[in-house]
């Protein structure tokens, strides 16, 4: 698709102003981002520092005899106690007990302070004295601080996973909101109440005698909220106890909310203003530059009286100057124009003795466009389910230099793609028509488009979202327009087609080639019933049709240019009888048994080649890599499985002959197995699988999988950093990874 200068020229600075408004907003706001959060961070962690001073030398020695109270009367930590997970506590005194605790001297003055220092954050100063829980004052004036509790570490918990709760501020459970009953949040927490911590790395370092608060903000059902986690060490230096603090930050996120709307406002006003003021510079341009191309046209149409009047000043009036000038002189040379000829045809004369230096200039021409052709005709396929294989026959050959090379219009280019998450073989074999250079020239532009859409399709491990008969037309309509610009001077012939490596669906479209040709069980057939799409570029286009058909294991598809039909079958006779029975290939396919060097002997002793000839080879599951069992059914095997029809699809494998079991169907048997829950069964089969093909990401994957639910962690760990290893970029793989390091860290 071509675009006007001046549309050029208007998304430049478009997307130069929008950009650059972009990044600096986004700049800005991370800035402020960042402030805020370390602004807060510090003033919470202050108040954490100044606050545990109101912690006497009694108040700590309180802490450490209710710590000693709590592990005499403690219930039995037995592993259920100890294996609460990650954010949940359990209870580890009985309801009297708690209640004895909570009245005696110590609970209560600690308890105090507790409420002291959660209710300095209030707007007015709180009277000394004893506090309630829920003051009076609470719902009208509430404190910013929510919650003041002290923890302290208990004997079982090496790492200090688990933590005991000595003392909270809210220690009775009080209807705060008035609803009429208490909410989870209104619970109280106890003494000797057991955390799990492990997600809390801040509050678990606080034990090593540093304050930290919470890397982030976070968030609950009850708010926005961040943390500070205060050491709190006997006279003699060592940590007993940590005071955790958690602020309400919902005021400092909306903030910081209403910039990041504001700033999202402003680029989207910038894109406007820079849309408007940019399409007013480009037409300002443009003008000039339309003049230009207008009066090249006239030109163009033989109107030599054509003059432009363009007086700006600048290049662009220097360049009508130059354009006004070239005219004229084109007038005036076409006045003369007769006169010339006779001295132009009398210099022809002389130069015809120059003939035989031209041809080894255009022997070089030949070599140079065979280089250009050479990276482009590749067969770049990589799939372990699709095997394809090529042959190329140039019938124009030629030495430059003493190198021998062959120049011709028919190419083959396969490759891969990843569509929706299916892997699939792309395959194109063409035939530009012409002779010698313009056939190749049609091929080095057939084969540069598609290698283009090819780069551009599969680059960077890229998945498409779309249909792979849409990719196919857009591809067709790209070409097309592609040859529709050399005005019918230029035709290219094709099939081009897509396999899906897994289940061996094909779709393709033929634009006037040779039709392809299925080869099964030792009979070949045309799979096409007819052709309705005319050669690239051709101004008379058929129907746009593409064929599909389903691959069988072992199945060989053959695509081949019309050089493989076009035979002189009197090769020393004076009269040449050229084959036309297109049923030839069949016979000789089937007599070579699919092999294709053995199908180009025979093609060669029928007679001539008096074409171009190229073929490519498709085999769909080569013989060894799945079983070769007549009964199983590949499409709809993998039909039973996504639809949860595990028994049937189990039965179906189970009919293949073990010792000729590939990784694909051993993978398969695994999975089947994992899914009914028969993951010992499942082990042997994707061991050997992967045994088979150590690069078998899924298998690796799956793997992994059975050894965690048998409870082989080093072994699942081992099987997923191979798969991680072989494809970095799948984030699950990496999440199932992190599950299992994270439960053997746990039982060491």
């Amino acid at each position: 698709m071509r675009l006007k200068f001046g549309l050029k020229m208007g998304l430049a600075i478009c997307l130069l102003a929008v950009g650059t408004t972009s990044a600096g907003l986004i700049y800005f706001y991370s800035l402020v981002y960042r402030n805020v959060w370390n602004e807060l961070a510090a003033r919470l962690a202050d108040i954490g520092r100044a606050g545990q001073f109101l912690l006497t030398e009694e108040h700590r020695a309180a802490i450490e005899r209710l710590n000693e109270k709590t592990e005499k009367l403690t219930l039995p930590r037995d592993e259920k106690l100890l294996g609460i997970s990650a954010g949940q506590t359990a209870m580890s005194l009985t309801e009297d007990q708690v209640k004895e605790l909570e009245a005696t001297s110590d609970f209560q003055l600690i308890v105090n302070v507790m409420r002291q220092i959660k209710n300095a954050s209030r707007s007015d100063v709180t009277a000394l004295g004893p506090l309630e829980q829920v003051p009076s004052w609470y719902r009208t004036d509430p404190p910013l601080i929510r919650f003041v509790y002290i923890l302290v570490t208990i004997p079982q918990s090496k790492d200090r996973s688990i933590l005991k709760f000595i003392v909270d501020g809210d220690n009775d459970g009080v209807d705060m909101d008035g609803d009429g009953k208490i909410s989870d949040d209104e619970q109280p927490t106890e003494i000797g109440q057991l955390y799990n911590v492990s997600e809390q790395p801040g509050l678990r370092a606080a034990f090593d005698g540093k304050v930290h608060t919470s890397e982030e903000y976070y968030q609950d059902k009850w708010g926005t909220w961040m943390s500070a986690y205060i050491p709190i060490k006997s006279k003699d230096g060592r940590t007993i106890a940590v005071m955790g603090i958690d602020m309400s930050a919902l005021s400092q996120v909306n903030l910081v909310q209403r910039l990041k709307y504001l700033c999202i406002a402003v680029i989207l006003a910038s894109l406007l203003l820079s849309i408007v003021i940019s399409y007013l510079i480009s037409r300002w341009l443009a003008h000039p530059i339309v003049l230009l191309r207008e009066g090249a046209e006239r030109v163009k149409n033989r109107d030599y009286n054509t003059k432009i009047e363009i007086h700006t000043g600048d290049e662009l009036g220097v360049l009508a100057s130059t354009f006004n000038a070239m005219v004229e002189e084109v007038r005036e040379h076409a006045r003369t124009l007769e006169d010339k000829v006779a001295a132009r045809t009398n210099e022809l004369q002389n130069t015809l003795q120059t003939v035989q230096a031209l041809k080894a200039q255009q022997d070089a021409d030949y070599y140079l466009t065979n280089l250009l052709a050479n990276p482009l005709f590749k067969n770049y396929n990589r799939s372990k389910d699709v095997k394809t294989e090529f042959f190329v026959k140039q019938k124009k050959e030629f030495t430059f230099r003493n190198k021998a090379g062959e120049l011709g219009g028919d190419m083959c280019v396969t490759g891969n793609l990843k569509i929706r998450g299916k892997r699939y073989t792309m395959f194109v074999n063409g035939d530009a028509m012409g002779k010698s250079m313009q056939g190749a020239g049609g091929a080095l532009i057939m084969g540069s488009v598609v290698n283009s859409i090819m780069s551009r399709s599969a680059s960077n491990k890229r998945d498409l979202d779309i249909d792979p008969k849409d990719w196919l037309r857009d591809t067709y309509n790209e070409i097309h327009n592609v040859f529709l610009t050399f005005d019918g001077s230029m035709y290219v012939s094709c099939i081009m087609g897509l396999i899906d490596d897994a289940t061996g669906h094909v779709v393709f479209f033929n634009a006037e080639h040779p039709m392809a040709v299925l080869y099964r069980k030792g009979r070949a057939v045309f799979i096409e019933e007819d052709i309705y799409l005319r050669k690239l570029g051709s101004q008379l286009q058929g129907s746009y049709q593409v064929t599909e058909a389903n691959l069988e294991p072992g199945d060989v598809l053959f695509i081949g240019s019309d050089g493989r039909d076009d035979i002189n079958l009197t090769r020393d006779a004076t009269n040449r009888q050229i084959n036309e029975d297109e049923t030839l290939f069949l016979r000789l396919i089937e007599q070579a048994e699919g092999n294709l060097d053995r199908i180009i002997e025979l093609i060669l002793k029928q007679g001539d080649i008096t074409d171009d000839l190229s073929l490519i080879k498709i085999e769909f599951q080569p013989q060894g890599q799945f079983s070769a069992a007549p009964e199983i059914n590949l499409p709809e095997l993998v039909d039973h499985m996504k639809n949860h029809r595990f028994e049937e699809a189990l039965a179906s494998l189970e009919k293949v002959d073990t010792n000729a079991e590939g990784a694909l169907a051993l993978y398969y048997r695994g999975l089947c197995l994992e899914r009914l829950g028969r993951e010992n069964e499942a082990t042997p089969f994707l061991e050997k699988a992967i045994e088979l093909d150590q690069q078998h990401v899924h298998a690796l994957k799956l793997l992994g999988n059975v050894y965690f639910k048998l409870g082989k962690y080093r072994e699942s760990a081992l099987s997923l950093e191979r798969a991680v290893e072989l494809a970095p970029d799948q984030e699950k793989l990496k999440a199932a990874l992190g599950k299992v390091k994270q439960r053997m860290d746990r039982l060491n």
